[in-house]
Order: structure tokens, then C-alpha cells, then sequence
């Protein structure tokens, strides 16, 4: 069972790993964390969260409706899944050392 603030750290992370890569001009790279950013924040997060995936999309090119295209789904399921990854590691890290 994964507690609430492993998600929210999870959310938060891709979201700005996107942010992140959109800023260094790589929006192509920034799709898919910003994809699984939307998909794991609270509903008060995704409208500027749909708001930064979707410019993402224009500039890379994509269609700005893309978001239903299952070409992201395999990228979104990897970028979770290392992210979770980290987070169990880190909270294992932190509780080792206390």
C-alpha cells in the first residue's frame, strides 16, 4: 500500500522533471512526465498541470489532444515506475539514517 505522501512527492517530481526539460528546450522529453504528472495529481493541480502538458505537446508537435494517444501510456508506466523506484529509496535511505 503506498501512503499519500509517496504520491504527492511522486506527482511533484515529474512534474517539474518536465518543467525542467521543457525549459531546456526539450518539450518531446517533457511529454511523458508531465503525462504522468496529470494522471497522479490531486484535481486542484491538473488544470496548470493540462496547461503546461499541452504546450509541451504544441511545441514538440504533437497534437495538443494527443492525450489520449496510447504511444505516451508505455513511456508514462516507465517514468512512474522509476520515479516510485527512487522514492521507495529514498524513504529507505532516510529511515535507515535516523
Amino acid at each position: 500500500m503506498r501512503c499519500n505522501c509517496c504520491t504527492s512527492v511522486a506527482w511533484q517530481a515529474l512534474y517539474r522533471r518536465g518543467q525542467a526539460y521543457a525549459a531546456q528546450g526539450d518539450p518531446s522529453a517533457a511529454v511523458p512526465d508531465l503525462a504522468a504528472a496529470l494522471a497522479a495529481s490531486p484535481a486542484a493541480e491538473k488544470p496548470a498541470i493540462a496547461e503546461k502538458l499541452s504546450a509541451a505537446r504544441q511545441a514538440s508537435g504533437m497534437s495538443a489532444d494527443a492525450a489520449d494517444d496510447d504511444d505516451d501510456t508505455e513511456q508514462i508506466e516507465e517514468v512512474r515506475a522509476g520515479v516510485s523506484a527512487q522514492v521507495s529509496k529514498t524513504l529507505l535511505l532516510s529511515v535507515g539514517n535516523s
